[in-house]
């Protein structure tokens, strides 16, 4: 018998699995001398996503979750590991961490490619510092870009994809989308996204959260004035009438057409209101105050943020990718680099 041991933890207590793989042979019988098998057949152990390690599957998704889903950096969680008992320095975890992303390299290749057959698309980036690149300073800005699509089938479930790179160029996000992508893409109003959006086939669609968070900041400052109130209003009927015909969606109350065609009906007259409203409003405020550039850039988003009612997927923001960055902008804090 061959004895090997497999660390498992779960929450409070640290496990120690005992695998014993039973052994047979040499065989001496004459039918099996001379046929080229192994003299000892071992029974196999247990399947590792990463082959000869100490630590069980459930451990590498775990310190992988404590990570980058609840922001625990891996120096925490070598002190936590030592209070249950179990010697696990973080240059371990962070191999392991490693060897499974090469292991599920497969998986991303399929997030790669559902995403560039997703028929929407949302966008957007934050960024991260990294030490010990080749060839950069250690305070050199990093990026992490975030793509978050749904599958091509009817389910459309949603799906969210992440990729480090050490520019934040409108270059980076063309390679991420690729060459075969053809939808709508939603985003902030960065300017590195313009050159994708202007592409045959691409729908650049805008985000009213962003337009929306520049006259709150004029409403809750000392300079508030009745016009950004004004501002708010309107968007804040555009929001009330998608959360109506969302949940009439959800509750199979309408069909996705009916959704498209009914929302529509409802937020144009909106549009046509709150264009009508900023257009006027620009002539009476200085250009170069707070109110100003609020105005400017709602005028100069307003073509692309209108086109959400196009599809049923589409919401009016972009709130969907920046709630999934948030993970990781949480552990960017904890763990600094």
């Amino acid at each position: 018998e061959e004895r090997s041991e497999e660390y498992e933890v779960i929450p409070a207590q640290l496990i120690v699995k005992v695998h014993i793989r039973v052994k047979y042979g040499p065989c001496q019988c004459d039918d099996f001398a001379g046929h080229d098998e192994k003299a000892i057949v071992t029974a196999p152990g247990p399947v590792r996503i990463a082959p000869g390690s100490l630590y069980s599957n459930s451990v590498a998704a775990l310190v992988i979750v404590n990570k980058f889903c609840d922001g625990l950096p891996l120096y925490r969680q070598e002190a936590w590991f030592a209070r249950l008992g179990l010697e696990l320095a973080r240059s371990t975890m962070a191999r392991l961490v490693i060897r499974v992303a090469t292991a599920l390299s497969p998986l991303i290749d399929c997030l790669k490619r559902d995403i560039r057959g997703s028929p929407v698309l949302g966008m957007d980036e934050t960024e991260v510092q990294v030490l010990k690149e080749d060839g950069r300073p250690p305070s050199a800005p990093s990026r992490m870009w975030i793509a978050r699509g749904f599958t091509a089938d009817e389910a459309a479930k949603p799906f969210v994809w992440f990729a480090y790179h050490d520019s934040r160029s409108g270059d980076v996000a063309e390679a991420l989308v690729g060459s075969g992508f053809s939808g709508f893409l939603q985003t902030d109003g960065y300017a590195g996204y313009n050159r994708l959006g202007k592409r045959p086939g691409i729908v650049h669609v805008g985000c009213w959260a962003h337009i929306r968070r520049k006259f709150h900041e004029q409403y809750v400052s000392a300079k508030a004035t009745p016009l950004a109130e004004q501002a708010l209003d309107h968007i804040r009927r555009l929001y009330t009438i998608e959360r109506r015909w969302r949940s009439q969606l959800r509750d199979s109350l309408v069909t996705r057409d009916e959704f498209v065609a009914g929302r529509r009906a409802e937020v144009e007259p909106v549009f046509d209101e709150f264009l009508n409203w900023l257009q006027g409003s620009y002539k009476t405020v200085p250009e170069r105050g707070g109110l100003g550039l609020a105005i400017s850039y709602a005028l100069g988003q307003f073509r692309r943020a209108v086109r959400y009612v196009d599809h049923w997927l589409l919401t009016p923001d972009n709130n969907a990718v920046e709630n999934a960055i948030r993970p990781f902008v949480i552990g960017r804090n904890n763990w600094q680099f």
